[in-house]
């Protein structure tokens, strides 16, 4: 949970703040039609009659070979889908046609509205060389998603999360669960832990214990002028607010590295002038 920098921290606070964040975090329970929702913002085409299967070819042939930020709009909900594509043809097949890789809330919305209730929005349109790989395009397309995401109250968004790119919340399709089932079969052969059914001396049970209480210490994020900026009640928490690996946030932590462009340690500094 993010606070406002203060030259005294309540951890105590901090913790039932965070708790109360991550319960919302969880939950599964989306906006009712009476909710406060904002306006559109400006948008370069809009396509209606999306149960027309001529509608959909249209915008597929029309984005060919682009790249689109895109907003699907609810008109009687107000609710909106944000997304971006470096494929729009096979993501508006998708959203639309198959109804596999899409978004679960949405494609419950349209089920439950009819596709004709649905806009479908362009709010951005690029056009690069072919010569980008894939991994090069997202980095152009990824921050203007994001640009359009942080426009809206997040109990307007189907989204399930409200950092683009993220993959926590997707499904994969019966299909992929079944490839990796097929392909995972005799790959944890003889992988059985070294210490299983052995009891663990002292020495070694407290070093086990050690290596892990980082992770139930406050985490504080500076500026580059060392100003606090947020604090996390443990690594947990900010792994799961900042919706990244523990990997990179712990390689940040023990490297002195820089976090999306901020200072992380588990020790407070406050800030003198």
């Amino acid at each position: 949970m993010r606070l406002n920098p203060s030259t005294s921290i309540n951890l105590k606070s901090v913790k039932s703040s965070a708790k109360t964040s991550i319960r919302q975090f969880h939950s599964e329970a989306k906006p009712q039609e009476s909710a406060k929702f904002l306006a559109l913002p400006p948008f370069i085409k809009s396509y209606c009659d999306l149960g027309n299967s001529s509608t959909i070819e249209l915008i597929r042939e029309t984005y060919k070979d682009k790249m689109i930020v895109y907003g699907i709009y609810n008109n009687i909900t107000n609710q909106i889908y944000i997304g971006s594509s470096i494929e729009p043809g096979k993501r508006v097949y998708n959203h639309f046609i198959s109804s596999k890789d899409s978004n679960v809330y949405l494609q419950s919305s349209i089920k439950a509205y009819g596709l004709s209730s649905f806009t479908f929005l362009v709010f951005s349109v690029l056009e690069v060389s072919n010569n980008l790989t894939k991994s090069e395009k997202k980095d152009m397309i990824i921050p203007l998603e994001q640009k359009y995401l942080d426009m809206f109250p997040e109990s307007q968004l189907y989204n399930f999360l409200y950092v683009a790119d993220s993959k926590l919340g997707s499904k994969h399709s019966e299909e992929s669960r079944l490839l990796m089932s097929i392909n995972s079969v005799g790959k944890n052969l003889g992988n059985v832990p070294a210490n299983k059914g052995k009891k663990l001396s002292e020495n070694e049970r407290m070093k086990l214990i050690s290596g892990m209480r980082h992770r139930f210490k406050a985490i504080y994020f500076y500026d580059d002028m060392m100003n606090l900026v947020t604090v996390y009640e443990s690594f947990n928490a900010a792994c799961l607010q900042e919706k990244c690996s523990k990997s990179t946030l712990q390689a940040s932590l023990t490297k002195n590295t820089l976090f999306r462009g901020f200072k992380v340690s588990y020790h407070y500094s406050p800030h003198r002038e």
